[in-house]
């Protein structure tokens, strides 16, 4: 039976699943030093290397792979061993279920980053964490025709510049563009108050500028084409 401690374990799978010591330490609050030293243990006490460092972060070695792999497996056990035991010791214990909206970004980085957020608040508070779908979305691209022909017959239709912004909808475009490579797309809308509310209203007068604005706009891409 080894007598390695099972707390070097645990941190050895915070850094293998961050990939990273500053987000590891974020994880399991442990300083990044205090990790390294813990990491350094480890290796010295199963004498072997476990991760490599490289500019981004760290990568597992082979050995490491092998033992994160194992390992894992048996730090979910033992978690789920323990959480049993309080639940059984706590007479207030039960089920809390929290919905949350769907999660979806133009931005790939900052959803993954968002969502290791909110795991890792879940973690702290010994709350289940479950993702049922990640919805798609497109990304915003520096240059569109369609985004320059869109802008260009609203300015000369209304005489105002248009407002390019990125936001969290049209899943409909997100499935189209997720099949369709290299695709030129943007999203318009009438005005929507209240979006997916029991208040949520729409602006009679803004659906008949879109209208016009989209009808135009495909009158001068058939002209174009």
């Amino acid at each position: 039976m080894s007598n390695i401690n099972l707390n070097l374990y645990r941190i050895f799978c915070a850094v293998a699943s961050s990939k990273s010591y500053s987000e590891a330490s974020e994880k399991i609050n442990l300083s990044v030093p205090n990790i390294s030293t813990q990491i350094l243990n480890l290796e010295n006490q199963l004498d072997v290397k476990l991760f490599n460092r490289e500019k981004d972060g760290v990568k597992l070695t082979d050995a490491g792979k092998e033992l994160y792999d194992i390992v894992s497996k048996g730090m979910l056990a033992f978690e789920y061993g323990e959480k049993v035991l309080k639940e059984k010791n706590d007479l207030s214990n039960g089920i809390i279920t929290i919905g949350c909206m769907s999660v979806r970004s133009s931005d790939e980085y900052k959803e993954e980053k968002q969502l290791d957020r909110i795991k890792g608040l879940c973690n702290k508070y010994n709350l289940m964490f479950n993702l049922d779908v990640k919805k798609p979305f497109f990304p915003y691209k520096e240059k569109s025709y369609i985004r320059e022909l869109l802008a260009n017959t609203y300015k000369e239709l209304y005489n105002r510049e248009t407002t390019v912004k990125k936001i969290h909808a049209c899943m409909e475009g997100g499935i189209i563009s997720s099949n369709i490579d290299n695709l030129d797309i943007c999203t318009i809308a009438p005005t929507i108050d209240n979006c997916h509310s029991v208040n949520e209203r729409v602006s009679i007068s803004s659906t008949i500028r879109v209208y016009n604005w989209l009808k135009e706009t495909l009158i001068k891409y058939n002209k174009d084409y």
